[in-house]
Parts: C-alpha cells; sequence; structure tokens
C-alpha cells in the first residue's frame, strides 16, 4: 500500500478450496475460509475448509504445509428436506452448494486476540469451531473444539469480534426464534474461551428485535461497546459489554444504514496529555454503494458524519476494513 492508500496487486494464488468468504491475518500468517462445496450438482470433491498462508515481506503467499482443515456443512448433498430437521422451501437453505447457501454457509474466520487461535463460524450447523494453533509446527490448527447450538435450528452463529479480556461476541442473525426463517428477531451472545479452546456461554441469545444480524465490531478505545449490523432490517445496534462479558443492548436502532455487509472500527490516538482519543465506526452500506461513517461517543452512541459514495450499489459490495 502507498503512502497516499493506494493499492498494487502483490500476489494471487489459489485459496485452497471452493467460494473463499472470510479472511484473517496476524503477523506473517493469513488463513481463509473456503465456504463452498461439495456442490450437488455436479458433486465438488472439495469440502469447506480453512487453509493457511505464509505472507512475505513483499506479500506474496505461500501456502503452510498441512494447514488445511475440514469444515462439516451439515448434510450434503441432498435436498433441503435432509438438511435440516424441519426442511426449509427454498434453494436458499440448502446445505452443501458451490456457491454456498448463504443462510447455512461457513460464516467468518479469525485469530483469537493472543494468537494462539482460530475461530470460524459454521451457521449450517449452528456451530463454532475453535482450532489451537501449534506453534512449534508452523501455527498448523490442530483438532478443534466445537461448540453446537442446543437447536434443532438456532441459534445460528455468524460474525464475531473479541472485547478486552478476550471474550467471543458473537452474532445470531436468525437467534430468537425456534426457527427460521425467523426476521426481524436476531441476538447476540458471548462466550469465553479456554486454553484448551472449549466455549463457556457467558450471555446466551440477547435479542434486539431487527432483522438478519449479521456483522460484529467492538468500539476499539474501550472494548466496551458492540455493534451490530443488521442486513435486514437496515440499521445498526449497540449492546453493552460488561467487565466479566456479560451484554446488555444499549440500543435496538443505533443508527440506520442501507443493507449493512460489513462494519470496521478505526481509532485516533489521544494527545500527549493523556486524553482519551476518539474512534469511529464505519458500515458498507450494500443497498446504496455508500460507506457510513460514525463517531463512537464516550456513552456508547453514535453520531454520524455522513455517507460516502463510489461504491456499486445492489451489486455484491461485501467487505470493508479500515486502520
Amino acid at each position: 500500500m502507498a503512502e497516499d492508500g493506494r493499492l498494487t496487486l502483490a500476489d494471487k494464488v489459489p485459496s485452497g478450496g471452493l467460494f473463499p468468504d472470510s479472511l484473517t491475518v496476524r503477523g506473517n500468517r493469513l488463513y481463509v475460509l473456503n465456504s463452498g462445496g461439495p456442490g450437488l450438482s455436479p458433486p465438488c470433491g472439495k469440502m469447506p475448509n480453512i487453509t493457511g498462508f505464509h505472507v512475505s515481506s513483499n506479500g506474496h503467499l505461500k501456502p503452510i504445509a498441512g494447514s488445511t482443515r475440514i469444515i462439516n456443512p451439515g448434510t450434503s448433498p441432498g435436498s433441503f428436506l435432509n438438511c435440516d430437521p424441519g426442511g426449509f422451501p427454498t434453494p436458499q437453505f440448502q446445505c452443501g452448494q458451490n456457491p454456498p447457501a448463504f443462510p447455512r454457509s461457513p460464516g467468518q474466520i479469525g485469530f483469537t486476540p493472543e494468537g494462539d487461535a482460530l475461530v470460524v463460524t459454521v451457521k449450517s450447523t449452528n456451530s463454532i469451531y475453535v482450532f489451537p494453533l501449534d506453534e512449534d509446527n508452523d501455527g498448523v490448527p490442530g483438532k478443534p473444539a466445537i461448540w453446537k447450538a442446543k437447536g434443532p435450528n438456532q441459534p445460528t452463529y455468524f460474525g464475531f469480534s473479541f472485547d478486552s479480556e478476550g471474550n467471543l461476541i458473537v452474532s445470531e442473525p436468525f437467534g430468537a426464534s425456534p426457527t427460521i426463517p425467523a426476521s426481524p428477531k436476531s441476538a447476540v451472545s458471548s462466550f469465553s474461551i479456554s486454553e484448551s479452546g472449549v466455549l463457556k456461554a457467558i450471555s446466551s441469545s440477547i435479542p434486539n428485535g431487527r432483522g438478519t444480524s449479521c456483522w460484529v465490531a467492538v468500539d476499539p478505545l474501550t472494548k466496551r461497546y458492540a455493534y451490530i449490523g443488521n442486513n435486514a432490517t437496515s440499521d445498526i445496534s449497540s449492546y453493552v459489554i460488561g467487565d466479566d462479558g456479560h451484554l446488555k443492548l444499549l440500543a435496538a436502532v443505533a443508527a440506520s444504514a442501507n443493507l449493512p455487509n460489513d462494519l470496521a472500527v478505526a481509532k485516533e490516538r489521544g494527545e500527549d496529555d493523556g486524553s482519551r482519543g476518539s474512534a469511529f465506526l464505519y458500515a458498507l452500506n450494500g443497498g446504496s454503494g455508500t460507506v457510513g461513517a460514525w463517531k463512537i461517543n464516550h456513552d456508547g452512541s453514535l453520531k454520524s458524519l455522513g455517507t460516502f459514495g463510489g461504491l456499486p450499489a445492489l451489486a455484491g459490495a461485501q467487505g470493508l476494513a479500515a486502520y
């Protein structure tokens, strides 16, 4: 990246699977979540998986030997009646396709704050994987600890972030109803993560009454507030994060958006006098092809800084990062 922010392509390599939809980077390691396959017509050979790469100083990527780990996409191949106990009437809920069914595919991958594990959410099986990383073996993932919702169909885990204590904050786009679809009935949960990767629920399915809560961003200064992008209802919810990781809904609608597809946060350092500095929240508005910007106030409320265009509207703009 140049000093003026312009980007230059450094490398392009196969992702190790089908339909890569999430990346995470820490130091010189990058892991990708390949969420597609096996397909239905014709069947594809590669299952959903995670695969690791070394990132060189010039941005080139080299696969980490032995780093690929399979993710179970649910019953596949087969009809939707074989996919879930209740069965769902539309193809968008079928499992094991490529491209994958969005409401049922693996959702996100991310390093834990200490960098000693990888977290992966899997909507189709209502599961969260925690892969320990073997630092004595080039950071290769070990056998995952898997948390599975009691279900049968809810909650569906999707986006996540971490608070100041390393607790996992997870969105549940279909999380406050026994079956899917359940919009607008989303929720958010929090979990502690043990040294062995085992999750323990802190707050379970705290509802916000909004539609399709997907992405999670945590205030980068205090780590006391979580913001949730609600795609179906075109808004953002906010939660207070307690010292012990418990969640409390702050505002069901903290800000308006336009089919938000992703969230990101950034911070500005305070002065040398020890002042707090400032934190900012950004939302990728897929419906309008804009980025919404807000200043995060001390009480967790949001002050709009406007919207900024230049992206295609309703044409697939998805990921967002800030620094």
